[in-house]
């Protein structure tokens, strides 16, 4: 079965490769803790993308936009945060 996708989501799609191949391409040169924030911006993207499908990535998105600058001010919330973020996202499937 073919699902043709609206040239709009490709088009989204395409950004958001482009960011993640700069940021693969990005990450030697720049400090450690810019590595999440990029994963964290990346997923971001892609849920943008979804929410137009789904409204259920919606708070996953604000949770992610909430801590995406953690990385740089503390390591140990941001990796609190993010199994906080994990833990919830399991268990709503």
């Amino acid at each position: 079965m073919e699902v043709l996708l609206p040239k709009s989501v490709i088009d989204e799609l395409d950004k958001a490769v482009c960011y993640i191949l700069t940021s693969a391409k990005s990450y030697v040169d720049e400090p450690r803790s810019y590595v999440p924030m990029r994963l964290l911006e990346s997923a971001s993207i892609i849920l943008d993308i979804l929410s137009i499908y789904d409204n259920k990535y919606l708070w996953l998105n604000e949770e992610i936009n909430r801590i995406k600058l953690l990385p740089l001010e503390s390591e140990a919330e941001y990796l609190r945060e993010i199994d906080i973020i994990l833990t919830r996202l399991i268990e709503s499937y």
